[in-house]
C-alpha cells in the first residue's frame, strides 16, 4: 500500500528540546491521557480497536520478550498483556515522569517493568528481545535511524520484529483544522509557515523503514470520533500547546483566547450535527532485518 505520490516525501527534521519533551510536554501524561482519552469517542464497530488490530498483525506465541520504546504512560504495555497471556515485556521512555505515572497506575504482578532510556541508545544487549513496539513516538526522535539501528540490533535474528505505528496525513484534520482557525482568527492574519506538521507520518514511515529493514509489511487502519460535547475537543486542543503555537500569538493575546475560539466553533457545530467528527487514520507497519 502506497500513501503518497511522485516519489518519497521530503525527510522533516526534529526540532528537538530534550528539557521540552521531559518537561513541559512530557514531565507526566496529563497531555498524554488527554490525547488518549480523545479515542474513546471512536464510533462503534464490530472489529478490534486500533491496538488489537495493530499487534494482530504479529503471530504470537505467547512466550516472547517486548519491549515497548517510548512507553509513555504504559497504555499499550498494558493492553498488550491483556491480548497476549505469557508475554514478558518492559517499558523504555526518556521522561522520568511520564514513567512515574506508568508505574503509579501499574495493577500487574511484581514491580513494573521500566526504564529510562533514549530510543537512540537502548540499554539493552544485542539479540535479547522478539518484539519491539514503536507506538506513535518516532516523530519525537530527531535521529530516527539511529533509533530503528537500535531496533534492529536488539532484535533476535530470525523471527523477530518491530512494530512501528504513526499516524496518516488526515489523522485528526478536523482537529488540527479548528486549532489553526482558532490561532489565525486570534491572531487576526493567515499562519504562513507549516502548522502542526508532523515529521514523521505514514507516507514518510513507507519512505523510510525500508531503509533500515528488509521487510516491511504496511496496513491502514481508518475511523471516525464522534464526539458529542466541546470539552473533549478543547481539553485536546488544550494538550497541544507549546512554544511553537505560542509564538504564534501577539503579545495581547493569550492561550485561552485561542480555545474560546475553538470552544465556540465546536459547540456551534455539535448544535447543528450533534457531534464534532473527526477522522483517524493510523498506519501500522511489521518492520524485519
Amino acid at each position: 500500500m502506497a500513501f503518497f505520490e511522485g516519489g518519497p516525501p521530503e525527510r522533516v527534521p526534529v526540532d528537538w528540546d530534550r528539557t521540552f519533551i521531559t518537561g513541559r510536554a512530557y514531565g507526566d501524561d496529563q497531555k498524554l491521557s488527554t490525547r488518549q482519552s480523545i479515542y474513546a469517542f471512536a464510533k462503534r464497530s464490530s472489529e478490534p480497536g486500533f491496538f488489537g488490530w495493530a499487534v494482530s498483525r504479529i503471530a504470537w506465541r505467547g512466550a516472547e520478550r517486548v519491549v515497548d520504546v517510548g512507553c509513555g504512560n504504559g497504555m499499550w504495555l498494558k493492553r498488550l498483556a491483556n491480548a497476549v497471556p505469557g508475554v514478558r515485556a518492559m517499558g523504555l521512555d526518556l521522561s522520568e515522569g511520564m514513567l512515574r505515572s506508568f508505574v503509579a497506575r501499574w495493577d500487574g504482578a511484581g514491580a513494573a517493568p521500566v526504564g529510562v532510556a533514549d530510543a537512540q541508545a537502548l540499554p539493552l544487549r544485542d539479540h535479547s528481545v522478539d518484539v519491539v513496539l514503536m507506538i506513535q513516538m518516532l516523530y519525537h526522535v530527531p535521529d530516527r535511524f539511529s533509533a530503528l539501528a537500535e531496533s534492529c540490533r536488539v532484535l533476535r535474528p530470525h523471527g523477530g520484529a518491530v512494530l512501528v505505528a504513526t499516524p496518516g496525513p488526515r489523522h485528526l484534520g478536523e482537529l488540527r483544522g479548528l486549532l489553526r482557525r482558532a490561532v489565525v482568527h486570534v491572531r487576526g492574519c493567515e499562519v504562513e509557515r507549516p502548522f502542526l506538521e508532523n515529521p514523521f507520518d505514514a507516507a514518510t514511515a513507507q519512505a523510510e523503514l525500508p531503509m533500515s529493514f528488509s521487510q516491511v509489511e504496511s496496513y491502514m487502519r481508518p475511523g471516525l470520533l464522534e464526539i458529542p460535547d466541546p470539552d473533549p475537543v478543547v481539553a485536546y486542543l488544550d494538550s497541544q500547546q507549546g512554544p511553537d503555537l505560542d509564538a504564534l500569538l501577539p503579545s495581547s493575546a493569550a492561550w485561552e483566547d485561542v480555545l474560546d475560539v475553538a470552544r465556540a466553533e465546536a459547540t456551534s457545530v455539535i448544535r447543528a450535527e450533534r457531534a464534532f467528527r473527526v477522522t483517524t487514520e493510523i498506519a501500522a507497519f511489521v518492520c524485519r532485518p
